[in-house]
């Protein structure tokens, strides 16, 4: 396509083969003298774009804009674009042999305190999003694959789980994770200490105070049940909390983590409604004023109900 460049001009740099276009308007800064090369493609349904090419021609990636009346089914269509391409060879033909070259948004300069230092964010060869931590170069830090299309050793996956086996199922709104995930409020979770202590666990949550409040599952306007974990690191009892605050009741059931193997549940003074006994459940209560322990049972068949009592001394 034509390059046309009004009033633009190209020079010569200190630096080695280098050029630079650029412009000196005359007049008061608008919309069109701001920029120095204006790209435009007068052939309908087509890109407006520029292309990069490798020493031997091969098209390595692209920049442009793709007009609105072309085929809908182009990633180009109606959008500006950024691409990673090197199948296009210098002759125009393609090769459906050669893989994708990855796509990366690169930072340079001093990050961190760091002079000399470089992050970037990548799409690689297998289709992931990958977020490489800064480097020091030449000093490599740990990638972060945040997003895999190929659920292989990917942190995050957002709505991958639509497909997943190969099934076709109507899209939700899913959050998977594929491999390991650690919760918390610290900034000690990225540490090779704290990945060492979870390395056999899918799930960990880290807290650094004495009590974490590890869970809540909510029915709006029902009530919730609340998952705690309190450990002041001196091995005392009722370390691991269930809250049931459904119906304005609040009645912990703790168990200890201290090796003890001790169970604490709460026992109220009264009897339960048998209907609420699901079928081969027991149910502890207090007779207080008969100083006695009582088992309420409902055997497998649904119907049966038995009462167990033990006497307190």
């Amino acid at each position: 396509m034509p390059l046309t460049v009004p009033l633009a001009r190209v020079q010569a740099t200190s630096l080695t083969s280098e050029h630079q276009l650029f412009e000196s308007p005359a007049s008061a800064l608008d919309n069109f003298s701001m920029n120095v090369v204006a790209v435009k493609n007068t052939k309908d349904a087509s890109v407006s774009g520029i292309r990069f090419l490798e020493e031997t021609g091969i098209e390595q990636g692209a920049i442009g804009f793709g007009q609105s009346n072309m085929d809908a089914a182009m990633p180009y269509t109606g959008a500006t674009f950024i691409e990673s391409s090197n199948s296009i060879m210098a002759d125009g033909s393609v090769d459906q042999t050669r893989q994708i070259i990855p796509l990366r948004f690169v930072q340079a300069g001093r990050i961190g305190g760091v002079y000399n230092s470089y992050l970037r964010m990548e799409f690689d060869t297998l289709g992931n999003t990958t977020w490489f931590d800064w480097d020091d170069f030449p000093n490599r830090k740990n990638a972060m694959k945040l997003i895999g299309s190929s659920q292989t050793d990917c942190r995050l996956g957002v709505g991958i789980g639509t497909t997943y086996g190969g099934g076709a199922y109507s899209p939700v709104a899913t959050l998977d994770v594929w491999g390991k995930a650690i919760i918390g409020d610290t900034p000690a979770l990225g540490t090779a200490t704290v990945r060492a202590s979870v390395v056999d666990h899918k799930l960990t949550v880290i807290s650094e105070t004495a009590e974490s409040k590890l869970l809540r599952m909510v029915r709006y306007g029902v009530g919730k049940v609340d998952l705690e974990y309190k450990n002041d690191g001196t091995g005392s009892l009722n370390r691991l909390v269930f809250i049931d605050t459904d119906n304005s009741s609040v009645t912990p059931l703790t168990v200890a983590l201290d090796g003890s193997r001790r169970i604490f549940q709460g026992a109220p003074a009264s009897a339960p409604n048998d209907a609420n006994l699901e079928a081969s459940t027991i149910h502890f209560y207090l007779d207080e004023s008969g100083n006695n322990l009582k088992v309420r049972v409902k055997y497998a068949n649904g119907a049966t109900l038995k009462t167990a009592t033990v006497a307190l001394v």
